[in-house]
């Protein structure tokens, strides 16, 4: 078969432009089948970015250029995770007075509370935190990391995520209350 004749069969099959169906087909090497699985994980993916698993003579190069992409992406999940808890286990034991957590409600400041107080209750009474925590989410307070490690914009970001979650749920449930 040839490389047009590919092409167009890979182009109906997929419902790829032409020159998707080329592009993938240079990827896999000429490889029908690896280029309609590289089409096939890109949709899966929702982007047009080509994860190479071709069993063709040149993935190594293509592998290079697809791990090209991902790195254009940004750091990947994994990556966040391990820079927000290097972050917390830095901070505690670096700078416990520098970094902690600021409480706020309604835009008041109620307190905070340094990163060494923190580590004292998780060594002491662990239960206290995750308790205070999840009352604190649920009335409403607003946690702030903050210090020179802990003034990260990831982790507060993810904090944040946290709050805005248990925020829409606070409110469905004040919305779901029967009246009368």
């Amino acid at each position: 078969m040839e490389r047009q004749e590919k092409i167009l069969r890979l182009s109906e099959r997929m419902k790829v432009s032409l020159e998707e169906a080329a592009r993938a087909l240079d990827e896999a090497g000429g490889d029908l089948l690896d280029a309609a699985l590289l089409l096939e994980r890109d949709k899966d993916a929702g982007e047009r970015v080509v994860h190479i698993h071709s069993t063709a003579a040149n993935a190594v190069a293509a592998t290079a250029a697809a791990a090209s992409q991902e790195a254009a992406k940004g750091p990947s999940t994994e990556k966040k995770v391990k820079e927000i808890l290097g972050a917390v286990i830095e901070g505690l034991f670096t700078h416990p007075i520098l970094n902690g957590v600021v409480l706020e409600y309604k835009g008041k400041r109620l307190a905070v509370i340094p990163a060494g107080i923190l580590l004292a209750l998780l060594l002491v009474r662990w239960w206290i935190l995750p308790g205070l925590t999840a009352v604190g989410l649920l009335v409403g307070w607003k946690f702030t990391w903050s210090g020179p490690q802990w003034g990260n914009a990831a982790l507060n970001e993810v904090w944040g995520t946290l709050e805005n979650t248990v925020e829409r749920w606070r409110e469905k449930m004040k919305s779901d209350r029967p009246h009368g």
